[in-house]
């Protein structure tokens, strides 16, 4: 497994998430059977709508409003996209976690992602 590549900028990402897939509206399981660690489904590696529909299921519920809601939706949301990018192996990579905090912290960082991310957020 190669994880070499950049994925494209996180603040990209809630453009391409927001529209619905395939014009649908509804929010459908993602069809994959690979479970994360913490229960929610991986979504089908480089299947656009399966990944919005896994952000959505991994997002819903998130109060825009606390602290530590948006840091763990952060780390969902970053957790969810690697798992589709890379698959469900990238979890046996000793710097797994530490991969997910980094990148939800960058986001944290950089005040227009942060932004983006809440403003995609309350979308949900």
């Amino acid at each position: 497994m190669s994880i070499s590549r950049v994925p494209p900028p996180m603040h990209a990402l809630p453009a391409r998430l927001a529209e619905p897939p395939d014009g649908r509206t509804q929010v459908a399981k993602p069809a994959s059977r690979h479970v994360v660690a913490d229960g929610e489904d991986a979504p089908a590696r480089h299947d656009l709508p399966a990944l919005k529909r896994a952000v959505a299921a991994a997002l819903v519920g998130a109060a825009p409003d606390s602290r530590d809601t948006i840091t763990a939706a952060r780390q969902r949301l970053v957790r969810t996209v690697l798992l589709w990018e890379y698959g469900p192996e990238i979890r046996e990579h000793p710097e797994w976690q530490s991969m997910v905090e980094s990148a939800a912290d960058a986001i944290d960082r950089q005040p227009e992602q942060r932004a983006a991310f809440e403003r995609f957020l309350a979308t949900l």
